[in-house]
């Protein structure tokens, strides 16, 4: 955008505008023949006609004419009303139509839009939409809503900075609606891309549309099929009415002291790392660090994983997670002929005869998030212990890998940049 109101120096390839180089336009010529709509509002102190025309040169007639298709008549007593600096004692949906009534105004030819309605709600943006739309202008948009663009003659999708391959999702929207059908070899799926409808399947209507795209080998098995993610119907309605309840704002902030335990103990083994001047391994810190706080919060062992590797909770945690890519990439048949269970049940079954062994002592305070499963008592509110194995494998694998990667990249980053710990 900063290029094509030459603010930045073009240094490769050309931007025409019907077919002239805009470097070979005058500067103000073609400054004026654009008008922007930017994300961040601009107003500045002065009356509502100083802001809607700084040049004074528009009829009081064609301002309101403006301000009324803008809804904003009503709320406006006077063109001579004053607005505060950067417009503070103005709403933001008013402030944000403002700017767009003041390049609505202008006689440009060209008018970008930088996700010009994001302040705005969704029948003030419908609105301002079909305003320009009607405005017989060249409209460039810049959006991360696809129904804001998609009646626009061309879209490009843009992916760090270069444009993307495929136009195929929006083409297809475009010409079926917002609901339309695909084929995956020969199963037919819905393809839903309407933002209110996919709110409604998600959130409100969540319940009625539990059911997810099966896969074969996943499903079949005797642990994984049980975890949440693979469950359908019934089944998944009773796991989830059990499951869903422990992870509750004011239960996930009970477990706050639990984790600042995990934090403190990893805290000063780093400490005794840092007096000694050794080398670690960052990344398996950091994996024993978010092995440690799952154990102590989801299933109320203390591991200390940092401080004890042999701990049978890490070994067989690793196991868990370390898995061969052979007995992935094997078909189920394969790894059956060959006497070879899948790559879940035994390592799962070993995590979880290893912690019964360690669990919190009875006198202290349980907090795992499987007791509190286990402690519900409530009429076909039940898991069988493949299903409780499997939960736990969620809890355990889900957060693991990708907290330990985050943690390891960030350390690695703030390593590179000692500022930024200054920051901090």
């Amino acid at each position: 955008m900063n290029a094509l109101f030459r603010l930045n120096h073009i240094t490769k390839g050309k931007i025409l505008i019907d077919g002239a180089d805009i470097t070979k336009i005058p500067t103000h010529l073609l400054r004026s023949r654009l008008s922007v709509i930017p994300q961040d509002v601009v107003l500045f102190s002065g009356t509502i006609r100083d802001n809607m025309d700084p040049n004074h040169s528009i009829s009081d007639d064609k301002i309101w004419s403006v301000l009324n298709e803008l809804n904003l008549k009503h709320s406006i007593g006077s063109l001579e009303e004053m607005i505060t600096e950067e417009g503070l004692n103005l709403s933001a949906g008013q402030r944000q139509m403002l700017c767009i009534g003041r390049a609505l105004l202008r006689d440009s030819q060209i008018l970008i839009m930088d996700e010009s309605t994001s302040a705005l709600d969704e029948e003030s943006e419908q609105l301002i939409l079909d305003l320009i739309h009607k405005s017989n202008k060249t409209v460039i948009s810049i959006a991360h809503k696809l129904s804001n663009i998609l009646n626009y003659d061309k879209i490009v999708v843009v992916d760090n900075g270069l444009i993307a391959e495929s136009e195929l999702d929006i083409k297809w929207q475009q010409k079926y609606g917002k609901i339309y059908g695909v084929y995956e070899g020969t199963a037919p799926i819905l393809m839903v891309s309407d933002p209110e409808l996919i709110k409604h399947i998600l959130v409100k209507d969540f319940d009625i549309f539990a059911d997810r795209y099966p896969n074969s080998k996943s499903n079949k098995h005797p642990i994984i099929g049980k975890m949440l993610t693979e469950l359908r119907g019934d089944d998944w309605k009773r796991v989830r009415s059990i499951t869903s309840p422990v992870f509750t704002s004011l239960k996930l902030k009970a477990m706050y002291p639990t984790v600042r335990q995990s934090v403190e103990g990893f805290v000063n083994t780093l400490d005794t790392y840092a007096k000694d001047e050794g080398m670690i391994n960052a990344k398996d810190m950091f994996g024993c660090y978010t092995m440690d706080v799952i154990s102590n919060c989801a299933f109320g062992i203390k591991s200390d994983a940092y401080k004890d590797p042999n701990n049978p909770f890490v070994v067989n945690g690793k196991v868990v997670i370390e898995v061969p890519v052979w007995k992935v990439l094997l078909p189920e048949f394969v790894l059956n002929m060959l006497n070879i269970k899948t790559f879940f049940s035994e390592n799962v079954r070993k995590g979880k005869d290893g912690h019964e062994a360690n669990c919190i002592d009875g006198g202290e305070e349980e907090s795992g998030i499987e007791k509190k499963i286990l402690d519900i008592k409530a009429p076909n509110k039940f898991l069988t212990e493949d299903e409780m194995i499997a939960q736990g494998f969620i809890f355990f694998a889900a957060g693991n890998v990708t907290a330990n990667n985050t943690m390891a990249f960030c350390s690695y980053e703030l390593a590179l940049n000692p500022e930024v710990q200054q920051k901090l």
